[in-house]
């Protein structure tokens, strides 16, 4: 019986580690599974879950189970979303030879950790297990929630194949991690559907899409090459690192937007401490990248290299985050005990 490393699990969720096919051999089962579906990333994910149910609590409309059930549910459908992605992208043959991606982390497939039958079984097995959420939350509040389930389905079934093909991959991320999530858990909390907790996603789904867009800069060659018409191979490397800095931009004009509607109370401004991070990256994205390692130390790292817009953009949105969580906790305990109603 392999020897089972709770602290390993924590490593996944931080920094993936390389690892080699005896190593991977010695793993237990459930650190092997979170390495396959890029476990670091999930936490976008529970961000988005955690911002939903936040704004259902604000208003006394909280059910545990609900969101739980729902949270859960995402984040399974993005881990299958990071499995299949990796499957498909290897049949295809895109995660192969020098391609960016097989720099970051395992790869189970392209660093022959596991068989395709293998990695064919755990996509299937983690799809199948992101389904059983939903079965009960679609008997609960019926067509709506099965609504929002297709909706789920269809953009990360699709995402690598063909959405990232034709320059719509941006738009599916920004829709799943900002409107299908946060609107999602709130509606699962909540009962409820409501237009402004979309609006109100907007920040988080921005973020994400902008660390998508640094992803897709650092690939910019490799997808040129391989004919995958991301959105910056569309435009052309200059318009998309200025499309990536107002993506950046917009996530603090759509906060201010919501406070001066009084939809969030200033207590939100706090997240403007994260601004000087925000000017890191925006001279970050307005220098040519290095065509080597850098030997100084950077606030993002250099480890990350050969990985360099994503990295910053990355750091960057992690800050923001954090400060927009801290900030909407003491926003609803606000509004929940001391009767200074917003929304």
């Amino acid at each position: 019986m392999k020897r089972i490393k709770p602290t390993f699990w924590l490593r996944t969720i931080t920094a993936v580690p390389y690892l080699s096919r005896d190593e991977w051999e010695s793993l237990d089962l459930l650190s092997k599974w979170l390495i396959a579906v890029r476990a670091r990333f999930l936490v976008m994910t529970f961000v988005s879950c955690l911002i939903g149910g936040l704004l259902a609590f604000k208003i006394g409309k909280f059910h545990l189970s609900s969101w739980l059930l729902c949270t859960v549910g995402f984040l399974l459908a993005h881990a299958a979303g990071n499995i299949l992605n990796d499957l498909i992208d290897y049949v295809l043959g895109v995660d192969k030879g020098d391609y960016l991606r097989l720099y970051d982390e395992p790869h189970p497939l392209a660093h022959n950790l596991m068989s395709l039958k293998e990695h064919l079984l755990w996509t299937s097995l983690t799809a199948a297990l992101s389904f059983l959420p939903w079965i009960y939350l679609v008997h609960l509040y019926g067509s709506f929630a099965l609504l929002l389930f297709l909706i789920e389905v269809f953009l990360l079934l699709f995402y690598t194949y063909p959405l990232k093909y034709i320059g719509l991959g941006e738009l599916a991320i920004f829709i799943i991690w900002g409107p299908l999530m946060v609107g999602g858990c709130y509606f699962a909390s909540a009962g409820e559907w409501d237009w402004r907790v979309v609006l109100a996603s907007i920040p988080h789904a921005l973020g994400v899409t902008s660390v998508l867009l640094g992803d897709h800069l650092d690939k910019y060659e490799f997808d040129k090459k391989k004919g995958i018409r991301t959105l910056p191979v569309i435009l052309g490397e200059k318009r998309a690192r200025m499309l990536t800095i107002l993506t950046i931009l917009f996530q603090y004009l759509a906060l201010l937007y919501l406070i001066a509607t009084r939809f969030f109370s200033p207590v939100m401004l706090l997240v403007l401490f994260t601004l000087s991070s925000f000017l890191k990256v925006l001279k970050l994205l307005e220098s040519p990248m290095p065509m080597q390692k850098p030997e100084e130390s950077l606030d993002f790292g250099v480890d990350n290299w050969p990985r360099w817009f994503r990295a910053g953009i990355f750091w960057h949105n992690r800050k923001f985050g954090i400060a927009f969580i801290i900030a909407l906790i003491i926003d609803v305990m606000l509004v929940r005990y001391r009767g200074c109603l917003i929304i």
